[in-house]
């Protein structure tokens, strides 16, 4: 008899423990999406921004901090905009502001920045565009010369920001 009731007992302790734990769960601000990768990692896509071209995320939130993926100056259409240095700048910059955006961020979030052009003779001209975006307190940043870009482009820019 004394072991039925131990039994018993341990049972509706278990069952509170499982009730208590989904009310916890249930009232808790998380929402499923978030509980996606123990909680830790968030995968962004927008339809604001180009499709991306190849296996990769528009952006990532981890622990605060938001990667994009580096943008270049393509139309959400997915057309490039053009070939003009300057017009695919300002096209990057708009991409890049829409991705921040989809996560409740703008510029003034923005930690580093990595620039990369296929000409540095361009530096001028994306520099007087990118330092219309930051007016002031510009995030850190680094600009490489590469040999070529996806699709015909001159630029591809890529961020980190953070989450206030």
């Amino acid at each position: 008899m004394e072991s039925e009731k131990r039994f018993f007992l341990i049972i509706i302790v278990f069952l509170c423990g499982i009730i208590v734990g989904f009310c916890i769960f249930a009232l808790s601000p998380l929402s499923f999406n978030d509980l996606k990768n123990d909680g830790k990692i968030k995968y962004i896509y927008t339809e604001d921004v180009p499709k991306p071209i190849g296996p990769y995320s528009q952006g990532v939130l981890c622990n605060g901090f938001f990667y994009t993926a580096g943008q270049i100056g393509i139309l959400p259409s997915g057309e490039i905009i053009s070939s003009d240095l300057s017009d695919q700048t300002i096209q990057v910059m708009k991409n890049l502001k829409a991705v921040l955006a989809s996560e409740g961020l703008s510029f003034s979030d923005v930690l580093s920045v990595k620039i990369y052009l296929t000409d540095v003779e361009g530096f001028d001209v994306v520099n007087s565009i990118y330092g219309s975006y930051f007016p002031s307190n510009a995030p850190a940043r680094s600009v490489i010369e590469v040999s070529s870009l996806p699709g015909g482009a001159k630029i591809e820019i890529d961020m980190i920001a953070v989450q206030n």
